[in-house]
Formats: C-alpha cells, structure tokens, sequence
C-alpha cells in the first residue's frame, strides 16, 4: 500500500510540474520572442539591457519547446517569412552579407585581388551561370556551401542575383549558417556567402582565424574597410550603398493589437537600443526610415489592447 500510494504522490507531483511550466510559459507577464538563430545575440543583448530599465516585463526568447501560440513577437529577415498579412511590421536593424572563402582557397592567387563583378559572382556561385563557350570560368574548381533551411540566407543572395534558391550551387549544409563558417575552416576550396556576424568575431572585431573575404569588385578604400574589421565594414555600409554587398532588413512581426508591453519594448528598441546593433553585427535602421517608424510606433500605440 504505501509503495502504491508513494508512486501516486510521485505521478501528482511531476503532473504538478508539468503544468506549473506551461502555465509560466503562457504566462501573461512573460513576452515570448522568436527569430532565426544569428539573430539571438542581438536579440538577448536588447532584452537584458530593456530589463534594466523595465524589470517588471519578462521577456524571453522563444525555443523549440515554446509554444507557438505563446510568440508575442516574431523576427522577419526575409520578406517570404511573413506568414500573416493581419500583423504589423517594424523595423529595428540591418544586417549584411559578405562572400567568403577558406583564407588558403587557390581561388584568390587566380582572382589575384581583381574584384569579382555581379557577372563572376553568379558565375561562381550559380548553375547554369557559365561563359559563352559553355564551360566554367574559372581554372579552380571551388566548393560551394550553403544553407538549406528556410532560415538561411540562401533565399536572400538568390533573390538578390535574380535567381532562385534552387540555382545556388554546391553543397548544403543543415542547420545555423554559423556551420558554413565551420565547413570553410576545414575545406581549402570552400566559398560561401554569411552575415557580418558570423563572419568577423564580435568580440576581437576582426576576420575568424582562416577565413577571407572574397575579393569583389570595390574601390580600394571600401575594400580595405572590409578587410580592417567589422566596425570599419559597418562604417562603410551605413555611410555608402555598395551595389555587390546585399543589406537586408530585421523586422519585428506583432498582431495589429499591439499590447502595451510589447509596445514598450519595440519603442525602446527603435531609440535606446539601436546602440547595440553594432556591437553585435547588425546595422542601425536606415536613417531615411526612423521618422516614418517612430510615426508607425504611435499608429499601432492608438491599437492598445
């Protein structure tokens, strides 16, 4: 009997638990955000400073254990991910993407630091983007790596090249774009385009041991800017529009309703929180759009719940 009845107070007890963690799941003083993996840092770095200013609002990033009817708040990267029309959009950053190779690729000693056009770039990188004569243009065959979730940025530098995902050559890796870096340092012949994030380590500031950009077709002083860092490579981006370097946006999805927390913290982004974008990769939002945001904040203010 005791072993019996031992074994219900054991079941009630994790039945307890179980359902103590939903309910602090779904809890209405929990905010629940959800965005692609390189956008994390970014992400966990706004929460924990809003917290200093607003510790009453929890705010939590979402994982694969949260349920999708608890996200207050979704991260958009690509246009293709806004699944509702109903929600409103806001932009809070930028990020941009760069193509790399393995530092000893054989490639740049053939390139001989000429800057790869539009043309030699989708040449390299996509099907069916071969010379005249029908063969492939370059004396070293290079590996293609590439994203294969729809998170990845492979949808992005199709789109950008007027071509389709379908067309990106080579090898696709499963997974966070962070594992293309990491097939890169081991394959000599590996190329792949990734985010500044991933690229040059946030902390140092500088390129990750073994890997180089690709040489692309820009004035020596943008492309020495590349080359010294990501502050000066943020710097660059910010101050000039370069045709060959795609910039896209990180747009936060909420439903029209906008709840007065969730409005807090947007607002708080768009102002004080810009001032870790570039600590972390991402570029502030466009200058031209902050008027036009701050207007779209009071709009969807007048939505309260």
């Amino acid at each position: 009997m005791k072993t019996s009845r031992y074994i219900k107070l054991t079941f009630i007890a994790t039945l307890l638990l179980v359902s103590t963690s939903i309910l602090a799941q779904n809890s209405d003083n929990t905010l629940y955000i959800k965005g692609a993996n390189f956008t994390h840092p970014i992400l966990n770095a706004w929460i924990n400073e809003y917290s200093k200013v607003n510790p009453n609002v929890v705010i939590k990033v979402a994982d694969r254990n949260t349920n999708s009817e608890a996200i207050d708040i979704s991260v958009v990267t690509n246009e293709n991910q806004i699944k509702n029309p109903a929600q409103q959009s806001l932009q809070v950053a930028r990020y941009a993407i760069l193509p790399v190779a393995n530092k000893q690729n054989p490639l740049f000693e053939e390139i001989n630091n000429k800057g790869l056009d539009r043309n030699k770039l989708k040449q390299l990188f996509f099907e069916k983007d071969i010379d005249d004569s029908g063969k492939y243009p370059f004396k070293n065959e290079v590996t293609i790596y590439s994203g294969s979730l729809e998170a990845s940025n492979s949808d992005v530098i199709s789109g950008y090249f007027g071509k389709t995902g379908d067309q990106l050559r080579g090898k696709k890796i499963a997974g966070d774009d962070i594992f293309l870096i990491n097939a890169l340092k081991k394959d000599e012949s590996g190329v792949a385009f990734n985010y500044l994030s991933y690229i040059y380590d946030t902390k140092t500031r500088e390129l990750k041991e073994n890997i180089a950009i690709l040489p692309i077709d820009l004035k020596k002083d943008q492309w020495q800017a590349v080359n010294s860092g990501i502050d000066a490579t943020l710097s660059l981006l910010e101050g000039e529009k370069i045709n060959l370097i795609p910039i896209e946006t990180v747009s936060l999805a909420f439903d029209e309703k906008l709840p007065k927390e969730v409005q807090s913290f947007i607002e708080w982004i768009v102002t004080d929180g810009q001032k870790l974008n570039h600590v972390y990769g991402f570029l502030n939002i466009d200058s031209k759009e902050k008027k036009n945001i701050q207007q779209q904040i009071i709009n969807y203010a007048s939505l309260e719940k």
